[in-house]
């Protein structure tokens, strides 16, 4: 039982297929790469050579609040450009700047790290070139996190509250209460 929607198809031969020089002309088999000897080897001139890009920069003191300025100025920036969370978090991180113009961002873990190696060419580069000065450099620090020691025990909750206030040790004493029970 033939379907009348399907539509016939015309059989040919495939050795037809390929004997025709209307498909053969239309097929491409390759790309054409250039000779060895057709690739100019250069030599750079002194025109070509640009100029280093720290060269043009100078040496201008600034001061943490200039540079503060200009953080918050890159932050908004980049936001603006759709940055991910991750790097925001490692762009608000707490940081220090030392004498010879290095910043010091305080990382909490290697995952930061990599983040900000990430952005370290843009975040320097858009610091140099505002601040005029080539000096400035970027590097992270690992801080150890304090952690809390979590109270589990009676004991454990009594005593650290009889450092916090040492009147519920004697208060505990004279009304005779056991903080293990």
């Amino acid at each position: 039982m033939p379907d009348s929607d399907v539509p016939e198809v015309k059989k040919t031969d495939v050795s037809q297929l390929l004997s025709s020089t209307k498909t053969l002309k239309n097929l491409k088999t390759t790309v054409r790469l250039p000779k060895r000897d057709e690739i100019s080897h250069d030599k750079p001139t002194a025109e070509k050579i640009e100029e280093n890009p720290l060269q043009e920069i100078g040496n201008d003191p600034f001061t943490p609040e200039d540079l503060q300025a200009l953080w918050d100025e890159y932050i908004v920036l980049k936001k603006g450009e759709g940055i991910r969370d991750s790097e925001m978090l490692v762009l608000r991180q707490p940081w220090e700047i030392d004498e010879s113009y290095t910043i010091t961002l305080k990382l909490s873990n290697t995952i930061q790290q990599d983040i900000l190696d990430r952005l370290q060419t843009g975040l320097v580069g858009h610091f140099r070139r505002a601040l005029n000065n080539r000096q400035i450099s970027l590097r992270g620090s690992y801080v150890a996190e304090e952690q809390e020691k979590l109270l589990y025990t009676n004991r454990e909750k009594f005593d650290y509250l009889c450092e916090i206030k040492p009147e519920v040790r004697t208060l505990a004493e004279r009304l005779g209460l056991d903080p293990d029970f």
